[in-house]
């Protein structure tokens, strides 16, 4: 009986000793979970930003992909108008020397 009651005062006292330890490393968790939290918040803002940079980029690409298109509008633009001039002034030519022969 003696050696029973010696086991359940160790056990006590070894459980005591166990809530100590781990009162002790309630304040520790708390911090690292808060440096979580915190590291947490870090990584949403770091995304945050890395999309709104990847939006600007693609508006970017956007942006100068129709700047070339409009480029190259303008140039087949100008090729007509230049073809249109051409037209002009050989008709004119021809009725002038039409008109001198």
């Amino acid at each position: 009986m003696s050696r029973i009651l010696q086991t359940v005062a160790e056990i006590r006292s070894n459980r005591n000793t166990n809530i100590e330890i781990l009162n002790s490393k309630i304040p520790v968790l708390e911090q690292q979970l808060f440096a979580l939290e915190n590291f947490q918040d870090i990584i949403e803002s770091t995304r945050s930003d890395l999309d709104r940079y990847d939006r600007e980029k693609e508006n970017e690409k956007y942006i100068s992909e129709t700047k070339d298109q409009l480029k190259k509008k303008r140039e087949k633009q100008w090729d007509v108008i230049k073809l249109v001039l051409a037209a002009i002034i050989g008709g004119l030519i021809s009725f002038i020397f039409s008109i001198y022969n």
